[in-house]
């Protein structure tokens, strides 16, 4: 046996420095990863799982049933009455349930897909241009703009949500205006106060949506003002909880609380109520968001 020597001393593994904490990403590496192509594709391939799956949970709920009923028939018919009530009662709810959870998820990874395609189709063209146009661009919209191209550059992703989100702003503004004239041509020709209902509340769920899309555009825009904002959109502020009928009826209270269209986490902005936002330019909204992204520009 090996003698031991005693005045040895153990040894340890120095101890290893934790990894640094990466910092948030910017708004704009946020918005670039949106329309990137592979996510997009992603978007397109998710959409068609779901659609798939929902229409297997059909056939297969089919064919459960059909083949229970078949074999009842076959070697117990007495019971087919039982069988095909407990084939709607038992099979077809939670069929019917996971297909369309399945098929709503395919709906809203469509509609993204179908949104990021059109931004990407802005990006596409901006592109395009040459730094005299991007830098006129960038001016029109009172963005300073630097000497050196490869530092405006940078800004194209956040201008095509901008100009993605002006137009569809404008979009369903006309839809809410055609709402409205039809709400009026129905009060003057028959007075069918379901009809009328019906056109102004589908024109105050087109306000409701041509309201975010506006207060969006400024955000885009207010982003490309604070190029080094850390953060996404959700980190910045958030849109009421509130149905627009409950603001709507809340308004005899003037309470913030209850009729603030858009709330900040960051108590340097003010929340605005949804006055605010349908009567203020963009360019004002941005300037309003620009104090909650302060402390990250």
């Amino acid at each position: 046996m090996a003698p031991v020597a005693l005045n040895a001393h153990p040894t340890f593994a120095a101890p290893q420095a934790a990894p640094a904490q990466q910092p948030p990403k910017k708004f704009l590496e946020h918005c670039v990863e949106r329309i990137d192509l592979q996510n997009i594709a992603e978007l397109d391939a998710n959409t068609a799982f779901y659609t798939n799956i929902a229409r297997v949970i059909i056939v297969s709920s089919l064919v459960l049933c059909v083949s229970a009923f078949i074999l009842s028939g076959i070697y117990y018919p007495v019971l087919l009455p039982v069988v095909g009530i407990l084939s709607i009662l038992v099979v077809a709810p939670p069929a019917a349930e996971f297909m369309n959870a399945f098929y709503e998820d395919a709906q809203r990874t469509e509609l993204e897909a179908e949104k990021y395609k059109k931004i990407r189709h802005h990006y596409d063209s901006i592109q395009s241009y040459t730094p005299e146009q991007l830098a006129t661009a960038l001016r029109e919209l009172q963005i300073p703009v630097a000497a050196l191209p490869q530092q405006i550059d940078p800004l194209k992703p956040l201008l095509a949500f901008y100009r993605y989100s002006v137009e569809t702003t404008n979009l369903h503004q006309q839809r809410q205006q055609a709402c409205l004239e039809a709400a009026q041509r129905t009060l003057a020709e028959n007075g069918n106060e379901q009809e009328v209902f019906n056109a102004r509340h589908n024109a105050r769920q087109e306000r409701e949506i041509a309201l975010k899309e506006k207060f969006s555009a400024a955000m885009f825009l207010a982003g490309m003002q604070a190029p080094n904002y850390r953060g996404t959109a959700n980190d910045a502020f958030r849109f009421s909880d509130f149905q627009p009928e409950v603001r709507d009826a809340y308004q005899i209270w003037n309470d913030p609380r209850t009729i603030a269209f858009v709330n900040f986490k960051n108590t340097r902005a003010q929340p605005l109520t949804e006055r605010d936002v349908a009567t203020q330019s963009i360019a004002l909204l941005a300037a309003h968001i620009r104090p909650a992204l302060v402390q990250t520009a």
